[in-house]
């Protein structure tokens, strides 16, 4: 739909933009309490989401979500066999089979597979790959280029033999989001990991975690967990043992009915107390005097906020 629409200009940040903009245009078939689920990425969009707006969301559960407190741990080493990987076959079977058979896609729920079988290939021609005569051939539905994109952005200076990383001077233009902090060992960075870490003490809905026991991502790590819980001043609420960084689609029955499940029958009975106090604190107050000014405020500001300097405390005030 958006092929030859999109830059290499890849935000995480414009999902959580694009998610507040679809709840706002069909609010009225969105009934709270909304929770946010997101993996990986999608876990980093939820949580922006709610930093966008901080009330919209009762909940969030984050499953591997990627936050990191410094780049120490991203490497990028994964985005190497997606460069160079296959994205074009002579029909969907011979995509199908290759895909089958590929140690990646080995461990993931078979329903899982089959939807991506069914979903992650589309017909040539394309922008970026011309029919072939007498041939069915398919590509990947998310280009290989978008795929890589969405994992890293590109730090590096544009020749291949002059400037080494560490002296290479990033273009504001170019990388806005590139601060003091990046890896000036590393030709890629992600932005918003940093940047999401840092604004996690503002976090207002309830967040639950989970991580897979075997992952190989550095924010899923004791360390990269001790990071993120002490910026957010909670605990993790699920490991899933044996669990892998797409353990979405290793083990859906189990986060399901297991993790997921419980925690949003939680989440649902402490929302509806929630609206219950709010509503019950409104109806204390006559309508007229709804959404005005009530007497402690103005208490408070002859005490503390008067021309005259603020009253000595230890006294009792008069209104």
């Amino acid at each position: 739909m958006n092929l030859g629409h999109r830059s290499d200009a890849t935000s995480w940040f414009d999902h959580a933009r694009d998610y507040l903009a679809v709840v706002n245009h069909f609010r009225d078939q969105m009934p709270r309490p909304i929770i946010g689920f997101g993996h990986s990425m999608g876990g980093v969009t939820m949580i922006n989401l709610a930093l966008i707006h901080p009330r919209l969301l009762t909940s969030i559960i984050t499953v591997e979500p990627i936050i990191n407190k410094t780049t120490e741990g991203m490497h990028f080493g994964g985005l190497y066999p997606i460069n160079f990987k296959k994205d074009k076959w002579p029909s969907h079977e011979a995509a199908a089979r290759s895909i089958l058979k590929s140690p990646f896609y080995k461990s993931w729920d078979l329903r899982i597979r089959e939807l991506y079988t069914k979903h992650g290939f589309s017909s040539l021609p394309t922008k970026h790959h011309p029919a072939e005569e007498g041939v069915k051939a398919v590509t990947t539905t998310t280009t290989k280029a978008q795929e890589i994109l969405s994992f890293g952005k590109g730090a590096y200076p544009p020749n291949q033999k002059g400037l080494s990383l560490d002296e290479w001077t990033p273009d504001p233009l170019r990388h806005p989001d590139l601060g003091e902090w990046r890896d000036k060992g590393n030709a890629c960075y992600r932005p918003e990991s940093i940047i999401t870490f840092a604004q996690l003490q503002h976090l207002r809905p309830s967040i639950f975690y989970v991580v897979g026991d075997k992952s190989p991502m550095y924010s899923s790590s004791p360390s990269g967990r001790a990071d993120v819980l002490a910026a957010t001043s909670t605990g993790v609420g699920g490991s899933v043992e044996g669990g892998n960084h797409l353990l979405v689609m290793e083990q859906p029955t189990h986060m399901a009915e297991e993790i997921v499940g419980p925690r949003i029958g939680e989440e649902m009975k402490k929302w509806a107390e929630t609206e219950r106090r709010e509503l019950a604190e409104w109806e204390k107050w006559e309508e007229s005097k709804r959404g005005q000014i009530d007497t402690d405020w103005e208490w408070w500001m002859k005490e503390r906020h008067s021309p005259k300097g603020p009253k000595n405390m230890d006294k009792k005030a008069k209104l």
